[in-house]
């Protein structure tokens, strides 16, 4: 019982003595970033609906739907960035680097078989996970809107009906 009393001083006496030497500790975060521009809220997190269509629309083996448009708005670019390059990110389907395989996203295990999404620009379609070899010219004063689209593509015939989602993502470069 004495040396637990003892413990006991020793440690309110030994926490003074170590305040009092005066070691603190400063932890910084924050990060330098290259010159870029402002992704609108709008841009981050969109739902495109490419549309519900019929399987017996895909004819043959690379039958596509009609594309869908959507944008990536930047905004306040830093007065030295002149161009864009867009990596669009997902799950590639097969061999062909412009086909976006589909994913379950609701979980309901009932996806379509036999096609893909692709991601185009006014160029055609894109391939995805590697930078885009479209530069984008961007202005500094104003509001700079990306256009892109995206439609099914057929890979094997018949196609077998069920839900045609995918998960897509977009990472930005700046000259």
């Amino acid at each position: 019982m004495h040396t637990s009393t003892l413990i006991m001083l020793l440690a309110m006496f030994s926490a003074p003595l170590c305040a009092s030497l005066g070691h603190t500790s400063i932890v910084m975060t924050g990060t330098v970033l290259q010159e870029s521009c402002d992704i609108s809220t709008d841009s981050k997190n969109q739902t495109v609906t490419i549309g519900s269509f019929s399987a017996a629309e895909f004819k043959s083996v690379g039958s596509v739907t009609t594309a869908v448009p959507f944008n990536i708005q930047l905004s306040k670019c830093s007065p030295n960035v002149s161009s864009a390059g867009v990596t669009f990110n997902g799950t590639q389907f097969g061999s062909d680097p412009t086909q976006l395989a589909l994913t379950d996203t609701s979980g309901s295990g009932d996806l379509a078989v036999g096609v893909v999404v692709q991601v185009l620009d006014n160029n055609g379609p894109i391939a995805l996970n590697s930078v885009n070899a479209t530069r984008y010219a961007l202005h500094a004063s104003g509001n700079n809107k990306l256009p892109f689209s995206l439609r099914y593509q057929a890979t094997q015939i018949p196609v077998k009906p069920g839900n045609g989602s995918a998960v897509l993502y977009f990472s930005m470069d700046y000259q």
